[in-house]
């Protein structure tokens, strides 16, 4: 398979590297190197966020130890491990946003009646 750039690969940074120069790859690598750690910043505030909301406020160290525990973990085990558990638990965001559609949908029907019926 070939890039736009004529360098043999399967879409990978040899075709940045070929046609902006070597720089490039050490500018991929930085960017995604703060792209992963603010979004690890950002998922764990949230995180404790909706942990301080359901359980309150003391539930949120606990959840932040274990959160940090599991960034760790995340780092050091096997990549196919890891997004096998990421599809796993995105897929159970499934559940309570089934519920709550289901919940809802009676509220649904009565807003499009009064609104464009």
């Amino acid at each position: 398979m070939y890039c736009v750039s004529g360098t043999v690969g399967t879409g990978n940074i040899a075709g940045f590297t070929s046609t902006y120069g070597s720089w490039v790859s050490l500018f991929t690598a930085v960017s995604m190197c703060c792209f992963a750690f603010s979004t690890i910043i950002g998922w764990g505030l949230y995180g404790s966020r909706c942990i301080e909301f359901i359980f309150g406020s003391k539930s949120v160290r606990p959840f932040l130890v274990i959160y940090s525990f599991v960034s760790i973990v995340g780092a050091a085990i096997d990549l196919g491990l890891l997004w096998d558990i990421a599809d796993t638990f995105n897929g159970f965001m499934v559940v309570p946003n089934l519920i709550a559609l289901f919940l809802l949908s009676g509220k649904l029907v009565e807003t499009v009646k009064n609104h464009y019926l």
